[in-house]
């Protein structure tokens, strides 16, 4: 059966026979047909409102032909959820035709959520098009717009140009603690991201970038990006470079990664880094899964290093247990 005559099929049925209908058919893609068909259908379904994807299928089908018109309708779904994503998806295809104009529509919405939530899928979307054009447009925007397409349009051009992916995020992240408060999670998330791109093509440049960062949770998130592919090409080199990480959450991040990574082969060495963690909680975590391998191998060594590590009576306890015996 075509998609249309679906749909009005679906419309003679009463509304909960309806809704069980399309739930048990929901890969059906019913808009395909007659958009504005099912539209209607939906309109006299609110029941099935959960069930997001036909709004944004709806949605994506009459933005092909009107973008404003579809998010014009995704603005008259009464039910919230399905509002919600049908506009975020209208949004999102007008931005693939004509990114400012999508723009200029989601900046005026009423609702500060809806208009966030807007604005940043348009600028992801266009980012992913044109990011210099994204990155023009950020230098006239200001507040959070601006951060966010500065943020966007570099990271989508760090994979060719990571160190001016870099620059950016660095400068934004300076910015806000500038500013006060707490490191956006985005910034350190958009850090990590810069960093494994720029990994890949330039291990020193990277690594000297991560190293530069202020510490905190960008630092820590960029260190866990690296550490890991670095031991696996060269294990020497990654553990030289934490180690003259100074103290922190940075340091301490990559010196678990690096306890941890050779736990299996080494559990001697991974003790040892496991001892030069600062944060209590991430030393004792490290120093069980060392204990773990090298209970295994020599667990004289292993008590012997217990007897003297820094840690509590109680964690010392514990790791003697650990290892298999009282002390």
């Amino acid at each position: 059966m075509a998609e249309s005559q679906w749909v009005m099929h679906l419309q003679t049925l009463p509304e909960s026979d309806r809704d069980a209908a399309m739930r048990d058919n929901s890969s059906l893609h019913l808009a395909e047909g007659d958009p504005k068909l099912m539209a209607a259908l939906l309109h006299d379904t609110p029941s099935i409102g959960d069930q997001t994807h036909y709004w944004t299928e709806v949605a994506q089908q009459l933005a092909r032909k009107d973008p404003a018109a579809a998010l014009e309708w995704a603005q008259s779904v009464e039910v919230p959820e399905a509002r919600r994503a049908a506009m975020n998806e209208a949004l999102r295809a007008w931005a693939a035709k004509d990114a400012p104009a999508a723009l200029l529509a989601a900046q005026a919405f009423s609702d500060d959520a809806q208009r966030r939530a807007g604005v940043s899928s348009i600028i992801n979307e266009w980012a992913g098009q044109d990011p210099d054009a994204v990155l023009r447009w950020a230098a006239t925007a200001t507040g959070g717009e601006r951060e966010l397409a500065l943020l966007r349009g570099s990271l989508s051009k760090a994979a060719s140009d990571p160190a001016a992916g870099a620059g950016v995020v660095s400068q934004l992240i300076s910015d806000a603690q500038a500013a006060g408060g707490v490191l956006p999670d985005h910034l350190s998330a958009a850090a990590r991201e810069v960093a494994e791109d720029w990994f890949q093509q330039d291990m020193t440049a990277a690594s000297q970038w991560v190293a530069r960062l202020p510490e905190g949770p960008a630092r820590e998130n960029t260190v866990g990006a690296i550490v890991g592919p670095w031991m696996r090409l060269d294990p020497m080199a990654a553990s030289e470079w934490v180690r003259q990480l100074p103290a922190g959450g940075g340091r301490d991040h990559g010196a678990m990664l690096l306890a941890n990574g050779i736990a299996g082969t080494d559990p001697e060495g991974a003790f040892a880094w496991a001892t030069s963690i600062g944060d209590a909680a991430k030393r004792e975590n490290a120093m069980r899964t060392a204990v773990r391998s090298w209970r295994s191998s020599d667990k004289e060594a292993a008590r012997a290093a217990v007897r003297i590590a820094p840690v509590s009576e109680s964690v010392r306890d514990s790791l003697f247990r650990q290892i298999g015996e009282k002390e």
